[in-house]
Parts: structure tokens; C-alpha cells; sequence
């Protein structure tokens, strides 16, 4: 009887350690989790902020940052109004199909927590990008078991328009693709095209108006960014919008 008392003491003793192991290893996780989701929000207000700093920018304005999130992060968005809330589903299938957001305000949701807005002095149209579950993958069965979650790093271009900030990411880009067709240049949407008069494009910064094609376009004194014009057919300022025609003398016959 004594030695079967002894191994009841000695199981018992491994269960209650197992027990105390699984507590703490739950808060060792939770504590990761909580890491990893305040590095989310503090990376969200970073980008509001700069958001907010490029609203006030020149037109024209380009500027890449960096964002971090977490797999906690359902999606970053921009709205008219920050009472309109997108469903977890709603998101996921917004990010796949890299469809965009437009408001003034931007959010963050994140999951199980209330969604977070700012408001800025601007309208921002902005890509919906957060997590989307993906099939099996060790490194990430690792990391959710570790509790780091897993970290996804978001490169944002951040154009000044005329109508507000268009927000791009960075693989995401418009691209141009030559004539030969053999290679693809990036390139991004120019602050000059919304303009459609030579007067209202020269007077914007960087821009000026080809007369040949009657469009406004980045550029220098000299020429545009592009080349697609040259010489008298590039008009930089707005003394340079106006032309002169001649008109010959009236003949009077007797």
C-alpha cells in the first residue's frame, strides 16, 4: 500500500506541475499576443499621422512608408464615416480582389476589439490590406504556438492629389508595358493628369501642358517627365498659354 501511495504522490505531483506549466506558458502566450497587437495599433498611428502630415503637402507630393501589422489586424480601410463597419468576410474578400477605400476617415479593425478611426483634414483613397488566412504553413504554426502571431510588413506609396491623398501599395502599381512588349516599367499615376486647361495645369507645381496633346503633364521647364513633347508645344508657365495668330491686312478692291 505504501509504494501504491507513493506513485498516486508522484503522479499527482506531475499532473499539478503540467497544470502550473500550462497556466504559465498561456500567459507567456497572451503576453506575446498583446506585443504583437500594441505594435499594430502604435504602426496604425504612425501611418494616420503621416497621412495627416501629407495632407498638407504640395500636390504632387510622393512619399513611400513601411507598415507592420499583425495577423490580429482584420483590415485597414478609409471611409466616409466612421460609423460604417465592414464584417470580417467583407474585408477578406475586399483585400483578395485589391479593391480600394475612399473617406476621410481611417480605420483599423482588429479582431474581438472595437474598430478604431481617425479622422483626417483630407479625403484618402486607400487600399484594404490586412490579414487574409492562408493554407497550412509550418512557420506560421510555429509562431501561433510560440504566440509572436505572424507579422506582415505593408509598403505604402502615398501620393498628394488634388482631390486628397491616393494611397498604393507598392507591388500593386500601375504599370506601363513598351512597345516591344519585353519588358514593364512601374510607374505611378502623375499629380498633373487631373488637370485639363493649360492655364490650371501650369499653375500647379511640377506641371506643365502639352499643346499637341492637350494634357497636363509632370515635368520641367525644358520638357515633360515622359517626353511626349518638346519645344513650342510645351507650355511651363501660364504667360506661355496664350498664343498669338496673325491675321493679314484686309485687300480692298476698286
Amino acid at each position: 500500500m505504501k509504494g501504491i501511495s507513493e506513485w498516486i504522490w508522484i503522479v499527482g505531483g506531475i499532473i499539478g506541475a503540467l497544470i502550473v506549466f500550462a497556466i504559465a506558458y498561456n500567459q507567456i502566450l497572451l503576453a506575446n499576443r498583446a506585443i504583437v497587437e500594441q505594435r499594430s495599433i502604435d504602426q496604425f498611428k504612425e501611418v494616420v499621422s503621416k497621412l495627416k502630415t501629407m495632407c498638407w503637402e504640395i500636390i504632387g507630393r510622393k512619399e513611400e512608408i513601411p507598415a507592420t501589422f499583425g495577423d490580429m489586424v482584420e483590415g485597414v480601410y478609409s471611409v466616409k464615416s466612421n460609423d460604417v463597419i465592414y464584417e470580417k468576410e467583407q474585408l477578406i474578400n475586399s483585400i483578395i480582389l485589391n479593391k480600394n477605400s475612399t473617406g476621410d476617415f481611417i480605420c483599423q479593425k482588429i479582431e474581438g476589439k472595437r474598430v478604431n478611426c481617425y479622422q483626417l483634414d483630407c479625403n484618402a483613397t486607400f487600399p484594404f490590406i490586412g490579414y487574409v488566412p492562408k493554407e497550412f504553413s509550418l512557420s506560421a504554426l510555429v509562431n501561433s504556438l510560440m504566440g509572436k502571431g505572424s507579422l506582415y510588413v505593408y509598403n505604402l506609396v502615398l501620393l498628394r492629389t488634388s482631390d486628397g491623398i491616393d494611397v498604393y501599395l507598392l507591388e500593386n502599381l500601375p504599370t506601363t508595358t513598351t512597345l516591344s512588349g519585353s519588358s514593364t516599367t512601374t510607374t505611378l499615376p502623375t499629380a498633373c493628369s487631373p488637370y485639363t486647361s493649360c492655364t490650371s495645369c501650369t499653375g500647379q507645381q511640377g506641371c506643365g501642358w502639352c499643346r499637341n496633346l492637350d494634357q497636363c503633364k509632370d515635368g520641367t521647364s525644358t520638357a515633360p517627365t515622359d517626353g511626349s513633347c518638346s519645344g513650342s508645344n510645351w507650355a511651363w508657365s501660364s504667360t506661355q498659354c496664350t498664343t498669338t495668330t496673325t491675321t493679314l491686312p484686309a485687300t480692298t478692291t476698286t
